[in-house]
């Protein structure tokens, strides 16, 4: 995922209270992003095995989609 989807898959997750209908993956990088244990666990995965899960590509923008959604989503 590119930083713009990381970023969009966290801000749906935090406008639904929660993961929902997102694929897997999308759902452990938006727990990961918003640093949800609570999501992961309901998921049954570690952080590890979340990490584990996504692509690399993912894990690369987690730290700057972090910072974004804690600004108000806009990393431009």
């Amino acid at each position: 995922m590119n930083l713009d989807r990381v970023i969009q898959v966290a801000l749906y997750a935090v406008r639904n209270d929660g993961p929902g209908p997102l694929s897997t993956g999308e759902a452990l990088t938006a727990a990961l992003v918003l640093n949800r244990h609570d999501w992961l666990t309901e998921m049954d995965y570690t952080i590890a095995q979340a990490l584990d899960r996504i692509d690399e590509d993912t894990i690369q923008h987690l730290v700057d989609a972090a910072r974004c959604v804690a600004e108000g989503g806009n990393h431009e």
